[in-house]
């Protein structure tokens, strides 16, 4: 198989999945990117801005662009850490909390619907490999 092959399949789920989220929350007046912010801040609240950008790999700037739309959507609110005057910690807002079993259940349907056909075993081994190669790639940068 080609790896151009393998890199443009990855490309295009990876679209149709932030299509068919973007359709879903619309109404929210966030987008796919800040939609996976949300959900990690709901499932980790209290974390940073900088523990959340290296999870997802972006920098700072990315982070703070998504949060504050966030905010502005009145979906997360950041607090002042006591420890780091200079940190926020992240906390999903009352507001954000009616959104999350929707969310979730975005996630499910996706999930169910693009692994459909799949054994658990196949989807481990899939995990297995593309982990593999997110690994593999990071040589890229030595």
């Amino acid at each position: 198989m080609e790896i151009s092959k393998t890199g443009m399949l990855i490309r295009l789920i990876t679209a149709n999945i932030s299509s068919y989220i973007a359709e879903k929350i619309a109404y929210t007046g966030i987008n796919y990117g800040q939609f996976e912010y949300f959900l990690y801040i709901s499932t980790h609240e209290g974390i940073n801005q900088n523990e959340l950008a290296k999870i997802k790999s972006v920098g700072k700037a990315s982070v703070t662009k998504a949060i504050k739309i966030l905010e502005k959507e009145e979906l997360i609110e950041r607090v002042i850490d006591d420890n780091d005057k200079r940190n926020f910690k992240l906390y999903v807002t009352d507001k954000g909390k009616k959104y999350i079993k929707d969310f979730k259940s975005y996630r499910d349907e996706i999930e169910s619907k693009v692994f459909n056909g799949f054994s658990e075993k196949e989807k481990v081994e899939l995990n297995l490999m593309l982990e593999k190669m997110y690994k593999n790639s990071m040589n890229l940068f030595e």
